[in-house]
């Protein structure tokens, strides 16, 4: 894959580009994990698919899901 590049806005968002979220299949909703290894400064970025997505639930709920899921991962 070509080289892609993406701004850092003031409130800390950024956009993925087209062609990353195609190639690790990232989708509206999807909740990405960022790893920074310090020593080579490279960030691994895994993917967790939303299942909430396929059961129709209400969007508070799904924001409820994606927060619980962030402090669980936390602790792993």
């Amino acid at each position: 894959m070509a080289e892609s590049w993406s701004r850092v806005y003031g409130n800390g968002a950024t956009v993925v580009p087209s062609e990353v979220r195609h190639a690790l299949g990232i989708e509206v909703g999807d909740v990405l994990v960022w790893t920074v290894d310090e020593e080579s400064g490279v960030a691994i970025i895994r993917v967790e698919k939303d299942v909430a997505r396929d059961v129709r639930i209400t969007a508070s709920l799904r924001g409820r899901w994606i927060k619980k899921f962030m402090r669980e991962s936390r602790r792993r």
